[in-house]
């Protein structure tokens, strides 16, 4: 009884010790590392538990983290970093060959957005197996290290605040710099805990719960969620919720029909993507949202408003198919349930096509195995141009073509431009490519509201993305 009491006024005096965050998720990511980490909800864990050497707070300022200063050459080609006396979640200290290590190892397996380390001396050679090491990359020190470019880069810093450069520990992948470590992992839920920079304004304790949205949207107005932040809700269904704190925020995103070109050749993608009904998924279950008619959103280098590929749709000619093959709809993209009923009525007299409904994660497992021919799924702006890279051959989750080396020159032209006309031109004609190959069919356009318990304060995000918020930032009202 003593011990109950005592536990009680700990809670009452100080928040911190008893409180925790309960985020739903329609799936629990297999891979939560910053190298191998390939999905929405595993990118959200990330920030949390590791940490970059720079960091992009809300007004989309660089701020050193793990970096306690650094120096610039006058010719831009030459940076000197010095390390911060840190330690990872295993007590063993940050040094310049854990960083040397990280970037060796994300060109070695190409992580997202890996092309904007390749203007590194020797990157090239060490990708294409010229060469086992990167001659731009030096150790000066225990603390110290220096990074040579082939040309000046302005955006290089800022490359370097790019979450999934995290930098890990090179004797234990998972171990951590970040304020939590997870203690938990199962099919059902992960566990962070806070280790570092605890205090009485943040939860300590997180937990990714996984869930439906039905049951999410009711356990959030009791009390027993604290966001919404991987379910999309419809203006109705927001309308709706109790004690909900609606932090609005400019991070738009499009929604599109993606052709897996591994599967299907070009006269399968132009039957499917004229067969696909478009007008009455928009008109039926997104009607909220903005009809979509290229790949970059609205207000980012790259849209075309006058841009038109006009798709009429067609009675399918199942004929024309020549193999079975699978739609998949995941899982807490919005209004699936809408959108699989229409697709199965569409496609019910073609035996060939199948229409599923799975869990996001698995997406990525069938589309790997080139068992998925076509998902509903969606780019993020993010930093804008960036979402390109994902239609290169190379990339980790390819959505392109393979040997498309007319894309690969005008990304490579894209990125080395810095006229900000020129590089939206650029821009431009690259979603036309896109488009044109029809691996890619656009549908909607949308805005996302981070969804939080009225117990916080507003959270500022700026043009980061919600889901890379560090929890650090979850205030509790009332607290200091």
């Amino acid at each position: 009884m003593r011990i109950i009491l005592c536990f009680s006024i700990v809670c009452l005096y100080n928040f911190a010790y008893c409180f925790e965050h309960i985020r739903p998720v329609p799936y629990i990511p297999s891979e939560v590392s910053p190298i191998k980490g390939d999905d929405s909800v595993g990118y959200s864990i990330i920030p949390n538990v590791h940490k970059q050497l720079f960091y992009l707070n809300h007004n989309n300022s660089i701020i050193p983290d793990l970096v306690d200063n650094f120096e610039v050459s006058n010719n831009q080609k030459k940076y000197t970093f010095s390390l911060k006396d840190i330690t990872f979640h295993s007590g063993k200290k940050l040094g310049s060959e854990d960083v040397v290590f990280t970037i060796k190892t994300a060109l070695k397996y190409k992580v997202n957005n890996f092309e904007s380390l390749l203007n590194i001396k020797g990157a090239l050679d060490f990708i294409t197996g010229k060469s086992t090491n990167i001659s731009g990359i030096k150790r000066l020190s225990d603390k110290k290290f220096e990074v040579q470019l082939e040309e000046a880069y302005p955006e290089f810093i800022h490359a370097l605040a790019n979450f999934r450069l995290s930098i890990i520990n090179k004797d234990n992948l998972s171990d951590g710099l970040g304020e939590f470590k997870i203690t938990k992992q199962t099919s059902e839920e992960i566990i962070l805990k806070k280790v570092k920079n605890k205090n009485r304004i943040s939860p300590t304790t997180i937990v990714y719960k996984k869930s439906d949205k039905v049951t999410a949207i009711k356990k959030f107005n009791l009390g027993k969620y604290h966001d919404l932040m991987f379910f999309n809700l419809t203006k109705d269904e927001i309308s709706k919720l109790q004690n909900a704190k609606i932090n609005e925020y400019y991070f738009p995103r499009t929604n599109a029909f993606f052709l897996n070109a591994k599967v299907l050749n070009r006269s399968s993608r132009e039957v499917l993507s004229t067969s696909l009904p478009l007008e009455k998924i928009m008109k039926e279950c997104l009607p909220e949202k903005e009809t979509a008619n290229v790949l970059t959103p609205p207000g980012f280098i790259g849209h075309n408003k006058n841009f038109k590929k006009i798709i009429k749709e067609r009675v399918l000619k199942c004929d024309r198919i020549e193999r079975k093959i699978s739609i998949l709809i995941p899982n807490g993209i919005g209004q699936e349930n809408c959108i699989t009923k229409i697709l199965k009525k569409k496609f019910q007299s073609c035996k060939k096509i199948s229409i599923e409904q799975v869990e996001f994660n698995k997406v990525l497992k069938k589309w790997g195995t080139e068992s998925a021919a076509i998902y509903l799924g969606y780019v993020e702006a993010e930093r804008a141009v960036k979402i390109y890279s994902h239609f290169l051959p190379e990339a980790k989750f390819p959505l392109g073509i393979s040997n498309n080396v007319g894309l690969k020159n005008l990304i490579s032209k894209l990125n080395n431009e810095n006229n900000l006309i020129k590089k939206s031109r650029i821009a431009e004609l690259i979603d036309k490519e896109i488009l044109s190959l029809n691996t890619v069919i656009p549908l909607s356009y949308e805005s996302l509201n981070l969804i939080t318990s009225n117990k916080y304060n507003r959270i500022f995000m700026g043009v980061r993305s919600a889901s890379m918020i560090n929890f650090s930032e979850y205030r509790v009202k009332g607290k200091k």
